[in-house]
């Protein structure tokens, strides 16, 4: 069963991670990302993708740490951005579904229900209103940032800075990230190991 190797190369990942095995907690959490994508991306039920998104978090996190302490900051980041992604991603799309089944609901109750044509095309149109340009970004790319360079996430402005948190079981630590930077580096990270 999917699921249970997915738990299994997690467990065994974690157990690694909290024996500050880098090296190797790395290679087996980046099997277990990859096992938790592909258990969301079969997920059947609402509930089922819920935990897999959870489950992709938390390993996401833990593997950025350890990047973090294998001076990989660049893959440490990506993967944090990774796991924080699936989570809007999929909040967006929960979102998605109670926007859609209120349309619904208000359609029956106000206009007479979907046989409604004229009806439809306001469907459609709220629909866009709501989802249509956030939705786009994220429909049809496992992993949003592949196409991205650290340059693109950084703020635009002078002066302002991207502060992202990778917080686990055996630390933590802050991405800084300026305005103007092209790699991360060991001084755009804050390590907070007694998180």
């Amino acid at each position: 069963d999917s699921e249970a190797i997915s738990h299994a190369f997690t467990d065994y990942g974690m157990a690694l991670f909290a024996r500050s095995l880098w090296a190797r907690a790395a290679k087996v959490l980046e099997s277990a990302a990859c096992r938790c994508e592909r258990l969301l991306n079969e997920a059947a039920s609402l509930n089922s993708r819920r935990d897999a998104v959870r489950h992709l978090s938390t390993v996401a996190m833990s593997l950025a740490y350890c990047q973090i302490e294998l001076a990989h900051y660049e893959s440490a980041f990506f993967n944090v951005e990774r796991g924080r992604a699936r989570l809007l991603a999929e909040a967006f799309r929960a979102s998605q579904r109670e926007v859609a089944y209120e349309i619904r609901k208000l359609e029956a109750e106000e206009y007479g229900g979907l046989h409604d044509i004229e009806n439809m095309e306001k469907t459609r149109n709220l629909r866009k209103a709501f989802v249509g340009p956030a939705h786009e970004s994220f429909k049809n790319r496992s992993n949003p940032f592949e196409d991205f360079e650290v340059s693109a996430l950084v703020p635009s402005e002078p002066g302002q800075a991207l502060v992202v948190a990778v917080i686990t079981m055996h630390g933590g630590a802050l991405f800084v990230l300026e305005h103007g930077l092209s790699r991360i580096k060991e001084t755009n990270v804050i390590r907070l190991p007694d998180l």
